[in-house]
């Protein structure tokens, strides 16, 4: 069985007098990261002011009252040999600040303060912003292999407020006001809304006396994240078309299962077997032994209440079938119960015995676990490795059954083609 002992970790929960649950992941000599996570993501922007929540994020990090530019906010947390940023998902909004050590846990603390409570919403750094992120937008829609990544929420999470754009378009960016900004900033990133996940070389007193001082969040109600949302396939196919762009990108892949519940495992190894490194099946069949790909990867992804399967890869358009094909095959594959021992042998090992080397750094104990923290009783990285152990094939077998149904699939493509292009034969 494992434990946070056997990676030298001491684990240990509290909440702050706000209602905000911190989790403090204590190990020796490593530098301390702070993260603290919002359910406040793109799902919860207005349908008409899509890219609110990444609007709002750009602006934490523009500048505060004591930092009044990003540059000075930069100066103040690097010269301490730290780094600050700030990201958005559909979930959540995170921000984030790493010190070397204990002795600067307080300018730490106070950078988040300054980020949280006292930024700037000037007209001038709001146009500033909005032009960035035009900018952003614009680069994404000319990369089809990043924009394809736009079209994955829009075609798997349609229907459901996780379905929107994080950046948004030029369209509702444009509409967004100072006061929509401001709306979100002071309503959005509130205690009942948060949780905070610390990890490096410091103690739980430490960290609960600086957090209830140095970081005064406003005050709201607990927010619960619904019920599953539900599975809609009005369209199964999403394509942006990149004329005179032979290289196609696509996503194929289904809807699954929210971050808490106990398919996730399963679903994961299903997901190193397939496309999760050089030893992976599809890399076997799609490039050792084809050569019809450069990478392909596979990516089990879950939301507090939904969740996707998807293969991700790009070929040349006159390939775009045979590609397609290799990889419904070993959908039929998973389906049928056709993954063997040996198989999930491989993904055991791999995925329990690389975690000494992955879990080596404060980031990736925060990474971790603050991508559950905000549902209930999330499950800790070590539950996590004991629960991949206990995997056997008749799992894979019923996750597969239940998840990987013919014509229940999805398909985003970016690039010069149309819906006649390719037959899923699945």
């Amino acid at each position: 069985m494992y434990t946070f002992k056997d990676f030298g970790i001491s684990a240990k929960n509290s909440t702050l007098s706000n209602g905000v649950p911190v989790l403090l992941l204590q190990k020796t000599g490593m530098p301390i990261r702070i993260e603290i996570r919002f359910a406040s993501g793109s799902r919860f922007d207005p349908p008409d002011k899509v890219g609110l929540s990444h609007f709002v994020e750009h602006m934490i990090v523009a500048g505060s009252k004591k930092f009044p530019s990003k540059d000075k906010l930069a100066i103040h947390i690097e010269q301490l040999g730290g780094i600050f940023g700030a990201s958005t998902s559909a979930d959540d909004m995170s921000i984030k600040v790493e010190v070397v050590g204990k002795e600067d846990f307080k300018e730490g603390v106070s950078l988040l303060r300054e980020m949280l409570t006292k930024s700037l919403f000037d007209n001038k750094t709001v146009e500033t912003e909005k032009g960035s992120i035009f900018k952003e937008i614009g680069d994404k829609v000319s990369n089809p292999s990043r924009y394809i990544w736009d079209l994955y929420p829009e075609l798997f999470y349609q229907g459901t407020d996780a379905g929107k754009s994080n950046l948004g378009s030029l369209k509702s960016v444009k509409e967004i006001s100072k006061r929509d900004l401001l709306d979100f900033y002071e309503n959005m990133l509130v205690s009942g809304r948060a949780a905070i996940v610390i990890s490096g070389d410091i103690k739980l007193d430490d960290v609960i006396n600086q957090l209830e001082s140095g970081l005064p969040l406003r005050n709201s109600e607990k927010y619960h994240f619904e019920k599953e949302l539900p599975v809609i396939r009005g369209k199964s196919v999403l394509i942006r078309n990149y004329p005179k762009q032979n290289q196609v990108h696509l996503l194929l892949g289904f809807r699954t299962t929210g971050i808490k519940d106990t398919d996730v495992v399963p679903l994961d190894i299903l997901s190193n077997i397939f496309g999760g490194g050089r030893a992976s099946v599809l890399t076997k069949r799609l490039r050792y032994e084809k050569g019809l790909v450069y990478g392909v990867n596979t990516l089990s992804h879950n939301l507090s209440n939904a969740g996707t399967w998807t293969v991700k890869t790009s070929t040349s358009k006159d390939n775009l079938q045979e590609v397609v094909d290799i990889i419904t095959k070993e959908f039929k594959r998973i389906a049928t119960g056709g993954v063997t021992e040996e198989e999930l042998k491989f993904a055991k090992n791999n995925i329990t015995k690389s975690s000494r080397r992955r879990m080596q750094t404060s980031g990736a104990w925060v990474s971790r676990h603050i991508k559950n923290v905000l549902v209930e009783n999330p499950v800790q990285f070590p539950d996590y490795l004991n629960a991949v152990v206990s995997t056997e094939k008749s799992d894979l077998s019923r996750v597969g059954k239940k998840y990987f149904l013919p014509n229940s699939w999805y398909l985003a493509m970016c690039g010069d083609v149309d819906k006649k292009s390719v037959v899923v034969n699945y």
